[in-house]
């Protein structure tokens, strides 16, 4: 993000148990969720503003529970409430206190699933919700909108859980079915911790042999030491083809404008196009 990071070898240690109900629960769900993870640097050196500090280990800790209710068939009722801890050298202050959310969802029909919740986390308010509909057999609609703390380190390690094959063994994205691809090249790499706010909309469709998708995101990535926002808008469309049971073809095409949020008033726009 904001300044220059020279970023060292990074090692996790993650632990997490998760808790749901059985079969015999029918209108009350519920979910009961601990996670923990140390995170070691070696050898990385962060730049905020005008000081350098060597990094030191991140540890996360969290436990929530989550119960939800379905008043019909319609709408149900979610919630949860916790402790989160957060010990990061790179905010201006730990996260160490409970957190919670109340919201609601809707599923008005078998295509339509949409839910909105009201958070208290990370030290404060926010709003986040989904949504889907299937425009048809074949057609998916999806649109979100998200904040948290993250790291360039944690967005991968989220991705890497989206990783999977399809039945040539070929790496792909279980949300779209396609060629799996790691990294955001909007944003430098770096060590430090952002908050990031994003929103998203998403078009999946599959044609007989052809699959087409459709992005177009915002995003808000502000480093908590520095106060400094750096904004990237973008769109990515992509089209697969299967030739034949032994051949594909991917071609995929990107465009990005990042504003770096800086007193030079530095923006940059990203062009891409690949086919393989």
């Amino acid at each position: 993000l904001a300044g220059s990071n020279q970023v060292g070898d990074t090692t996790t240690n993650r632990i997490t148990e998760k808790l749901t109900n059985g079969n015999e629960f029918t209108r009350l769900l519920w979910t009961g969720t601990l996670d923990d993870s140390e995170t070691t640097r070696g050898g990385s050196t962060q730049v905020i503003g005008n000081t350098t500090n060597q990094s030191t280990d991140v540890s996360r800790r969290l436990a929530q529970f989550s119960p939800e209710y379905q008043i019909n068939r319609y709408v149900s009722v979610i919630s949860g409430a916790g402790y989160e801890q957060i010990e990061d050298p790179s905010l201006r202050s730990n996260i160490d206190g409970p957190i919670g959310f109340i919201g609601v969802k809707l599923q008005p029909g078998p295509r339509t699933l949409v839910t909105g919740q009201l958070n208290h986390r990370f030290d404060r308010n926010f709003f986040t919700g989904s949504g889907s509909y299937l425009l048809g057999p074949t057609i998916r609609i999806d649109a979100s909108h998200t904040e948290g703390i993250e790291t360039s380190q944690s967005l991968q390690n989220t991705q890497l859980n989206l990783l999977s094959t399809d039945e040539f063994g070929n790496f792909i994205d279980t949300r779209t079915a396609q060629a799996f691809q790691i990294g955001d090249s909007a944003f430098n790499l770096s060590d430090q911790a952002f908050r990031q706010e994003r929103s998203e909309l998403r078009v999946n469709a599959v044609l007989e042999r052809d699959t087409y998708n459709f992005l177009v995101f915002t995003e808000d990535r502000t480093t908590d030491q520095t106060s400094i926002t750096q904004s990237s808008y973008g769109v990515t469309a992509s089209y697969h083809r299967l030739v034949s049971q032994l051949t594909d073809l991917n071609v995929t095409g990107r465009y990005r404008l990042i504003d770096f949020g800086t007193s030079d008033a530095r923006r940059d726009e990203q062009w891409g196009a690949s086919a393989v």
